[in-house]
């Protein structure tokens, strides 16, 4: 089930997965980056913004699922649809 209390905008979410990054502070990202497409990419950032999914919004995203959502817009719009 969703938590509707933490529902967030495009520009604040996009800055939650940013900062899952640990170079966060070195990196270009907006809601249309390609979460994998920046250099720093690994499967433990992965994790994090999935767990940063889960904590904020109460929601699991499958992995097969996950791996279809490439940007902080498809991310937040899949968080959307599943209220």
């Amino acid at each position: 089930m969703l938590n509707t209390s933490k529902i967030m905008d495009l520009k604040e979410f996009t800055a939650l997965m940013k900062e899952q990054y640990y170079d966060a502070a070195e990196i270009t990202f907006d809601e249309d980056t390609d979460i994998r497409s920046i250099g720093s990419f690994d499967s433990l950032t992965g994790m994090s913004m999935m767990l940063a999914i889960k904590d904020n919004f109460d929601l699991d995203i499958d992995e097969k699922q996950w791996k279809s959502l490439s940007t902080s817009r498809q991310i937040l719009d899949f968080i959307n649809s599943q209220k």
